[in-house]
């Protein structure tokens, strides 16, 4: 006797599919409710599961009588059945009888038909987000990490298909996720700000630095690493306005003597020179300054989220010297997306730190957080962004 298993959202369901499938022969052998986390692991699915069996199996046709033949008779066919020559038609058109299914198989090709079907349903639910993050200017390689992972968890929820919402929201989970944010300001007593031109370096080092004296009450000092050109008169005008100490300095020496003048403050912040983009490395005078003072300093790559990926990438090229501990994101404020800075950070391992929506000095900055990345993401459900 041949077993059968199907499974449905509710018992109704799954008895009108066998009896579609198999007809008014089905008989009900058992019932079996199953409950499992629900995707993503949030609440729970139930479905039903029912065991079957075929009866009244086809009666075969009775053979019509037959007179007895004569013995004569019947050896000369048995001869001429014997000496016949097969038709190779029909031996080409005999089939090998097909094996009984087992319960096991059954169920296996069961399974099949519906999660190729959910399946079909997911990956066109990826594809729709995958469009919004390119949109949002995300790398592919970034894309394809967030694809990966959020496809991984709706396959472990099959045969059920997650909603519209709950896709988005394990990409805006995974997304989160994968940010790496730190808050090292204090965690060392001297700090350079580098970058390419236009990054925003000197406003980022003013920010940072009237942030601790106005909020916190540091005592803040702040040097200006010009090399051989013309140092910025932003960072000094700055400093005068908030009262910050300040130095000049050109090369390794006039930085050290910098450095000590500054005995008294808790924090030393460095502005150093801009860099082109298309030069192939940084400045020689500003490295060898900045390695041979005989300090121990972090540093912080400044970049402007209205950069392209390929010139973000060029800058980590550019200031490969420096062991950069995190990257600060400016001018959110001028531009719609921010995917690129979060690919950047990602795919460089390069944890952000401060982020920058303004040019009001030091409002519009704050050492960044989850919810600065996440509410920055257009085209997704808004009503995601309140949970």
């Amino acid at each position: 006797m041949n077993y059968i298993t199907v499974q449905a959202k509710t018992y109704e369901e799954a008895l009108k599919k066998a009896r579609h499938q198999y007809g008014d022969r089905l008989r009900i052998l058992s019932r079996k409710d199953i409950t499992k986390p629900g995707f993503m692991g949030l609440g729970h699915v139930v479905s039903c599961e029912i065991t079957c069996f075929l009866t009244g199996e086809e009666e075969k046709p009775v053979s019509s009588i037959i007179p007895e033949e004569k013995e004569d008779t019947k050896l000369i066919k048995t001869f001429e059945n014997e000496a016949k020559t097969p038709n190779p038609d029909d031996l080409r058109k005999a089939t090998v009888p097909e094996e009984e299914t087992t319960v096991e198989e059954a169920i296996e090709q069961e399974e099949k038909t519906v999660n190729k079907e959910a399946i079909s349903e997911i990956e066109a639910l990826l594809e729709d987000v995958k469009q919004i993050l390119i949109k949002n200017d995300f790398t592919s390689y970034y894309i394809k990490f967030l694809m990966d992972k959020v496809k991984e968890q709706a396959m472990r929820a099959l045969p059920d298909v997650p909603s519209k919402s709950d896709i988005q929201t394990a990409v805006l989970d995974q997304i989160a996720g994968s940010l790496k944010i730190i808050k090292e300001t204090a965690s060392s007593r001297i700090t350079a700000f580098i970058g390419p031109e236009g990054s925003g370096k000197s406003t980022t080092l003013g920010k940072v630095s009237l942030m601790l004296v106005k909020n916190q009450g540091c005592k803040v000092g702040v040097i200006n690493l010009h090399g051989e050109g013309t140092p910025s008169d932003l960072t000094q005008r700055i400093c005068q306005a908030g009262k910050i100490p300040y130095f000049e300095a050109s090369d390794a020496s006039s930085l050290k003597a910098a450095i000590q003048s500054l005995n008294d403050v808790e924090y030393i912040f460095i502005d150093t020179e801009g860099q082109k983009l298309s030069q192939s490395s940084s400045d020689r005078a500003m490295v060898s300054a900045l390695k041979d003072c005989g300090e121990e300093i972090r540093y912080v790559l400044v970049l402007s989220s209205a950069m392209k990926y390929s010139d973000m990438d060029a800058s980590s090229v550019l200031f490969y010297p420096f062991e950069i501990s995190s990257m600060a994101v400016t001018c959110t404020d001028k531009t719609l997306t921010i995917g690129n800075a979060v690919s950047f950070s990602y795919e460089k391992k390069i944890p952000m730190e401060f982020i920058a929506y303004g040019r009001g000095i030091p409002k519009d900055f704050k050492s960044i957080a989850v919810s600065d990345v996440i509410t920055r993401i257009k085209g997704f459900t808004r009503s995601l962004f309140s949970s």
